[in-house]
């Protein structure tokens, strides 16, 4: 097996992690649109909901590259000195 490995969806080659993101994405926001069909009860607006779904949103995608270092630094090393 050779790494990375890719993902083949409809003739496209993919990488694991871009797949996962958009899955997770998807599953969050499939379970935001569950709480709020089962809780309606909420003291927000609908505006002011759409504020908390960009926020989030924003948050996840900025805040995802600034975590890798943390993550595996002798890994980062690595791969910015090749």
């Amino acid at each position: 097996m050779t790494f990375p490995v890719m993902i083949n969806v409809f003739g496209l080659h993919l990488h694991p992690h871009a797949v996962a993101e958009v899955l997770a994405y998807t599953g969050g926001f499939q379970l935001y649109l569950l709480t709020r069909r089962y809780f309606p009860r909420s003291q927000a607006s609908a505006e002011q909901m759409m504020w908390i779904i960009v926020g989030a949103t924003t948050g996840a995608f900025f805040g995802t590259p600034g975590n890798v270092p943390l993550s595996s630094p002798a890994n980062q090393n690595r791969s910015i000195s090749k």
